[in-house]
């Protein structure tokens, strides 16, 4: 491999194990962080969907555990990289935990921007979330000309996200190259237990009701192909919304149900009645990074229709998006043979 280091933060994620396998298979020279061992086996499940040699390419990464809370080990990562890809992000549903949450992302975001700095990174990829233009005042499409609103609706990952993009946005004014991603809900295989992967599981199992809402969906290869082709285009100092389809909540779970050969949800709760489908709303929740419990910020989520403009980042990259159908047949089809060699 030849060239500077490409750094990626949250590369044990849905998200930056996807990344990490594109840049390997395009023999970047990669730097990764993990917190714990067992993370690594989950990177090299990832890996494996999409190589017969998953460890040749594993190995091509230089690993670092970290938890990046110290500046100056962070900054000692940065130095010599050419391009930083900042994935990670905590997520947790515990109302306790709200205000270390938005503490914790902000100030890593601080820390990344603050490093890629004072090392002279050519750009920085931060991703967000679909969750800083999404509010109650939205109308039609949304797009990235939407502004901040304070809301009651807003969770602590919600605002994590807003004030890590502000860091961002302060760096573009001290002249850091950047490019903001601001995905919607990611879909793709190995992550059982959490995201949107949940939606798998629980569907496996029988899931009986659904909520009249409708969000947007994107596969993960899009949003990795699109963090990549602006990263390595002239692009600075944009945000852009990756999003492949706006689709309700009952077309998403058949679809999921008609891949996993299990029963459709049939029964409509209404927003009246969200006491009695506190369930399906609790994991809607956790899929979109909110708290257990089932407060109003969930409830609305759970019955909120936002449409996602995708045309921005369909202009700047040309990417054809792949459809959510074929993204949730390729994860369920993992997701059952996964399950079939466990027994």
């Amino acid at each position: 491999m030849e060239g500077k280091t490409v750094f990626v933060t949250g590369g044990t994620g849905l998200l930056g194990s996807h990344l990490l396998f594109s840049l390997a298979e395009k023999k970047e020279r990669i730097r990764a962080t993990y917190r714990q061992q067992k993370k690594l086996s989950l990177v090299r499940k990832v890996f494996s969907y999409y190589s017969d040699n998953p460890d040749l390419l594993l190995n091509e990464i230089e690993w670092v555990e970290s938890d990046l809370s110290d500046y100056d080990n962070l900054k000692s990562l940065v130095t010599e990289c050419k391009q930083v890809y900042h994935c990670a992000a905590t997520v947790s549903y515990e109302s306790s935990a709200r205000d270390a949450l938005i503490r914790s992302n902000s100030e890593l975001t601080s820390r990344i921007v603050r490093a890629c700095l004072e090392t002279g990174v050519e750009k920085l990829c931060h991703v967000s979330s679909v969750a800083t233009v999404e509010t109650s005042e939205n109308q039609g499409l949304i797009d990235e000309s939407e502004n901040w609103i304070d809301s009651v609706y807003h969770n602590a990952y919600a605002i994590s996200k807003h004030l890590s993009e502000m860091e961002v946005w302060n760096g573009v004014k001290k002249g850091l190259n950047v490019v903001i991603v601001n995905p919607s809900i990611i879909l793709g295989p190995g992550f059982w237990d959490s995201g949107s992967s949940l939606f798998f599981s629980r569907i496996a199992r029988g899931m009986l009701f659904y909520t009249g809402g409708v969000k947007g969906y994107v596969d993960v290869r899009d949003v990795v192909k699109s963090m990549i082709t602006l990263m390595n285009s002239p692009v600075k100092g944009e945000r852009f919304i990756i999003s492949s389809e706006n689709i309700s909540f009952r077309e998403f779970f058949s679809t999921i149900a008609h891949s996993m050969k299990a029963l459709k949800p049939f029964i409509f709760v209404p927003e009246f009645l969200s006491a009695p489908a506190a369930a399906i709303v609790k994991l809607i929740s956790r899929i979109r990074g909110k708290e257990g419990a089932v407060t109003p910020e969930i409830i609305h989520s759970a019955f909120s229709k936002v449409y996602y403009d995708n045309r921005k980042i369909r202009e700047a990259t040309g990417i054809a998006f792949i459809p959510v159908r074929q993204s949730v047949e390729d994860t369920a089809r993992i997701y059952r043979v996964e399950k079939q060699n466990k027994k």
